[in-house]
């Protein structure tokens, strides 16, 4: 019987793709659903063999805490401060608070009554 192992939705493509590669290197049999055309069904991987479970969920439990430890360490390039964002990058921040305001300008003066 049939075993859902491994759902895709929200998943990257690399991530499915290691996934994918796990379970062809241990020869573990299983098959791929997608969502459908309206998103409506599982995009997930199934084990064909539900014997096969218990390995399939040790493998996946491994790769998750190396995927996991791997991002921590890349984690502490990625923590950066707000202000050292803008202190990299002050025109993009510049044009952006601009536009900000000036979304929120032409989005209220319509409700504004300046014949008082």
């Amino acid at each position: 019987m049939s075993v859902l192992i491994f759902r895709l939705n929200g998943v990257s493509d690399e991530e499915a793709a290691d996934v994918r590669e796990l379970l062809n290197d241990n020869q573990l049999a299983f098959y791929e659903t997608n969502a459908g055309r309206w998103g409506l069904s599982i995009a997930a991987l199934w084990l064909k063999d539900g014997d096969q479970l218990r390995q399939a969920r040790y493998l996946l439990t491994e790769y998750q805490r190396q995927r996991e430890n791997n991002a921590k360490n890349n984690n502490s390039l990625l923590q950066q401060s707000a202000w050292q964002r803008i202190k990299q990058a002050p025109l993009y921040y510049m044009l952006l608070i601009a536009t900000i305001i000036a979304v929120a300008t032409i989005s209220v003066v319509p409700f504004l009554d300046f014949d008082s």
